[in-house]
């Protein structure tokens, strides 16, 4: 799932302010790789610093009830590792 949202303004390489669009991004399946996916989605503005858009996490699910409330309850304290 993905969609624009408004911008935010970025400063490139170039050293002049450019207008980033935001992307939604929606993480099904928070296990193993649903935490890889979302640890690299984090990375993106440090790895790519030359980018027209700034990915935003908007929406996470899993099957497994738990899981889904220990992630949320984790990213609302501001990430880390998984217990």
């Amino acid at each position: 799932m993905s969609t624009t949202a408004s911008s935010a303004q970025a400063a490139p390489a170039s050293g002049r302010p450019r207008t980033r669009e935001r992307i939604g991004v929606g993480v099904i399946g928070f296990g193993w790789l649903g935490h890889a996916h979302s640890r690299s989605m984090l990375r993106i503005p440090t790895l790519f610093t030359d980018r027209s858009y700034d990915p935003v996490l908007v929406a996470c699910s899993d099957p497994v009830p738990d899981r889904v409330e220990h992630d949320a309850r984790r990213a609302r304290r501001g990430g880390g590792r998984r217990r």
